[in-house]
Parts: structure tokens; sequence; C-alpha cells
């Protein structure tokens, strides 16, 4: 994560309009906090929809002129927890400034923004569909990668992730070495 990005998710509340609204995503990236303990309140973001992204697992925003993106506004989030969502996120995400309505007032939030816009579905997102179709299949791509917070960069990761999921399932792979001694605690594998 580049320093104007952590500076960006440090001065300002994180607004989410995709999978960070979940409870069980929240606590797996977050590294253990429930959402309930979390200070959020409604917000949305103005010439935006959701839709999803073409073959993932996300949603993205997308122009439209008289639309409100709806998400969630997180307050307070420690410098630990940004830490392990800026990890999560990047390089595929990087937090910028939007500015967010909430039911009181306008204000600058922290939003990760697809550093390359994937190609998006035509059709609309919501927190709902995508908790009934694809939640399972995230949460455990969700908890592979986070196995590796602390291990290696988030750029390593995104670098080996092919290798990693190769090795996850039983085929050998030339990995560095801090890469592969943690697939192998994951796994149980001595190599």
């Amino acid at each position: 994560m580049t320093e104007e990005g952590l500076m960006v998710l440090r001065s300002y509340p994180l607004f989410a309009f995709g999978t960070l609204q979940d409870a069980e995503v929240f606590e797996l990236v977050s590294g253990g906090i429930p959402l309930s303990l979390v200070p959020r309140e409604a917000g949305w973001l103005a010439g935006q929809s959701i839709v999803g992204a073409e073959d993932r697992l996300y949603p993205v925003l997308q122009q439209a002129a008289e639309a409100w993106a709806p998400g969630t506004l997180f307050h307070d989030l420690s410098a630990e927890v940004l830490d392990r969502l800026a990890w999560f996120e990047w390089p595929e995400f990087r937090p910028e400034p939007q500015e967010i309505a909430t039911t009181s007032t306008t204000r600058t939030c922290a939003c990760f923004i697809p550093a390359q816009k994937p190609s998006a579905t035509a059709q609309s997102w919501s927190l709902e569909t995508w908790q009934k179709n694809k939640k399972r299949h995230w949460l455990s791509f969700a908890e592979l990668c986070m196995a590796f917070y602390g291990v290696c960069t988030s750029e390593e990761l995104d670098l080996h992730w092919e290798d990693i999921l190769a090795r996850m399932n039983g085929h050998p792979r030339d990995l560095p070495e801090h890469i592969e001694a943690r697939c192998e605690e994951i796994s149980g594998i001595d190599s």
C-alpha cells in the first residue's frame, strides 16, 4: 500500500459498498472484530450504482447519473484493522476519498476503488443476493488469503496466488520459502 493510500485510509471514515458490510466477512478480514462492536451508519455515493464484477465474487461501482450507491460508513477503526483491510484489498483496490451522503450530512470518506476496473455485469448487486449465492465461496477464498497476512506482502500474495491455489490442491509449485512454509502449516503437510 502506498503512503498516500494509507493516509487516505487513516484520515477518514471507511465507506464500504460491498462485501465488508457482511458480519462474517468483516470479522474474518478485521482479525476477529465483531461488526456489532463497530460504530457505523448508512451512507450513499452519488452518481454511482453497484453492479457485479464479471467472473468475480465482489461488486464494483458503475457511473449512473441519477443513482445513489448504498453502503456503510465504518467509524473509529483501529490502525491494526485498517492495516488488515488495506493488506486484503491492495493492490487490486486502492483507498480514495469520496464524498458520501448520510442521513444528516455529507462527508469525505475513504473508499476502496479498483485500480483497474474489471468488466461489470449488467445486473445490479445487492448484499442479500450475494450472501445467498456467493458468500460461502468468497469466505473460503478470503480465509485462505488472510492466512498469509503477516507472512508476505499483498503484492507477493497477488503474484503467487495461482501457484498457492495449486499447491493447496496438492500440486507441487516453486514458491518462495516463507510462502511454502505457510502452505505447509495450513495443509498440515511437511515437505
